[in-house]
Order: C-alpha cells, then structure tokens, then sequence
C-alpha cells in the first residue's frame, strides 16, 4: 500500500488541559489522535491513536508490518461493523472536548464517532470506536458505553458553545458581594492567568487583623478524576479555594508568597489530571504548619450562602496542619471525625 502524504481534517486544542486532538487521514484510512501539548518546546507529544474508519476496501487481516512503521492500519474486515460508511466528507469531522477538557471525542456529522479518554495510551487503551465490531488494537467497541458518551459530550458540546464572557461577569459579580457582605472591604484583586481564558482571578477582603484571599472563576468548569472518589460526580466537581491569614503572623511579604502559591494550585486539576475535594493535603506550609488540608466551608457552624453554591460549586478553605495532624490524619480511619474536628480548630469563617 502506497502511504499518502497525511492530511489533517480537523484539529482541536482543549480549553483547560495540556492537550490536543486531530483527526487525520493519509488517504487509506482515518484516525484520531490525542496529544499533549508541551508549551515550553511548542511540541505535540503523540499520547495516543484510534480509528474512526476505512477508506479503503478492509482487508482480510491487520498488515503488521505498517502498524510496525507507525502507519495507520486498515481495519480488517472481520472487525468491521456492518454500519461503517462507504465514503466520508472531510468537513462534517468535529472535535468536541468533554467539560473537563481531558477527554475528546471526533464527530462525524452528529454522531459520536471515536472518543478518547486521558488515559489512553498504546498498550492498554487506544480509544472507543464506533464501527469497531469487537476490541482490537487500534479501537475498542463503543456499544457498552455509547449511550454514556452520547450523553456526555452532547452536553458538553452545549457547554462550550455558551457566551462565557456574559457567564463570567454575572458569576464574578454576585460572588464579590456575597463576599463583600461577610470579609469587609475588597483591598485587591490579582489576574491569575493574564487575561486568557478561563478567567481566574484572587480577590483579597480584610477584616479586621485577617486577610481573606478568594479564587474566583475556578468553579466555573468541572475538575477531571471527580468521579473516581465520588458516583455523584456532577455534586461535587467544581469548586473555588479561600485561605484566611492573620495578619500578626503572616506579613505583607508572606501573604504574597501564599497567595503566588495559590495561582500555581487553580490550574492544578486541569494541568495534572486530578482534583481537589475535601479532605485533600497539599504541601503547603503555613508557618508552623507543614501542609494544607482542604475543609468545605459546608462543614463550618455558620456556613457562607454563596450564589454559586445552588449550582454545587464548594469552597474549599486551605487550613494549616502540622506533621502529627498529617499523619494523624492519614493513619485513623476516622476521616470524618477528623475533618469535623478541622472545621472546629480552625473556625476561620
């Protein structure tokens, strides 16, 4: 088989992960492909490749000696699925990317045509494909989780089409004068991604001798891995960070270093695949205390009625813990107790 120059149909770079996906054709067949993006070298690191169909007639058996050269097999015949399409038009491919920004799915017209996930990669997990019969090498069956993915990326598909600008402003707008209302006065606020997108900014409020520090615009998207820790995903996949310093302990100087180590963590999730829920640690250290722990504000005895609460966006409280509470923490079984006992020790609402 003569191998044609490639040719991309339809790229796509997602809104909040390190990644990208292209859909590409060298004239024999179509694949899918994920990347992740490493933007200190401007490179496209290949992650992972699945088929979305044939051009060409299927054949009787995978040639091996391409898929060894790194060029796209054709699917054999035995795996093809009856309904896989005689011909394909290059303008009807899309890419949607999930609300997570870690996952995308090719579209052919308005259907679902491939979909891979973040951790696919080649010697486990290459992607679901639609006209795949059975699992093979370079597709896995869509049938079991084809409803799921429908309904998925037909809802993020809305998602991203959404006029986030309109969003942001009435999202920023009722979240500072909730805030307003309970720390005081507004004395600053940081862009923490220099005007891209998503917008994320660090509004400061002191009260008294504490200083209140709030991320705003995090909880607009969903968090990746929720669903490993939780079924009720959707309940629990966005949230905002706040931290509470005093100003006797933690000067000027010190406050900023906090407040620089916290831009680092709001695109944390998105960067490194995971997420933040209560009763997570992170190392950082608030003068004696050696780590973070993140308590939601519902725990505390006057919990804060913010607006985005009513859409299931949580406010995470970072609060200091020593070395003996962090391995206290995760040597107990206890855990409720112990995050209980946090909201107690810290009160910082």
């Amino acid at each position: 088989m003569h191998k044609q120059q490639e040719k991309s149909l339809c790229f796509s770079q997602s809104y909040l992960c390190p990644l990208a996906a292209d859909v590409i054709s060298d004239g024999h067949s179509i694949y899918f492909y994920l990347y992740d993006v490493d933007y200190e070298r401007h490179q496209l690191i290949a992650h992972s490749a699945c088929w979305i169909g044939n051009i060409d007639d299927a054949p009787l058996q995978f040639d091996y000696d391409h898929i060894q050269q790194d060029q796209q097999p054709l699917l054999p015949k035995h795996l093809l699925h009856e309904k896989h399409p005689t011909c394909w038009m290059e303008d009807n491919f899309s890419i949607v990317w999930s609300k997570e920004g870690d996952m995308a799915a090719a579209y052919y017209g308005d259907e679902v045509v491939c979909a891979i996930p973040d951790w696919a990669n080649p010697e486990t997990f290459c992607g679901y494909s639609r006209y795949v019969k059975e699992d093979c090498a370079v597709g896995f069956c869509m049938d079991d989780v084809e409803a799921e993915l429908g309904r998925d990326f037909k809802a993020a598909r809305t998602f991203w089409k959404q006029e986030f600008n309109g969003l942001w402003q009435v999202y920023h707008t009722q979240y500072v004068q909730a805030l307003r209302a309970s720390f005081g006065e507004l004395k600053a606020i940081y862009d923490l991604h220099q005007e891209q997108f998503p917008s994320r900014l660090l509004a400061i409020f002191e009260k008294a001798d504490v200083c209140y520090a709030f991320t705003i615009g995090m909880g607009m998207f969903a968090m990746p891995h929720v669903g490993a820790f939780y079924e009720e995903k959707d309940h629990y996949n966005r949230t905002e960070l706040a931290i509470a310093l005093n100003k006797t302990t933690f000067d000027e100087e010190a406050r900023l270093q906090i407040y620089n180590e916290i831009a680092q963590l709001c695109d944390y999730p998105w960067s490194n695949f995971t997420c933040f829920l209560d009763s997570h640690t992170v190392d950082l250290a608030l003068a004696s205390n050696t780590h973070c722990i993140f308590v939601d504000d519902d725990r505390y005895p006057h919990a804060l009625a913010l607006p985005f609460k009513q859409d299931h966006v949580h406010l995470q409280w970072l609060v200091g813990i020593d070395e003996s509470e962090y391995n206290l923490y995760h040597l107990q079984e206890d855990k409720e107790g112990f995050m209980n006992y946090m909201a107690t020790k810290s009160n910082v609402n």
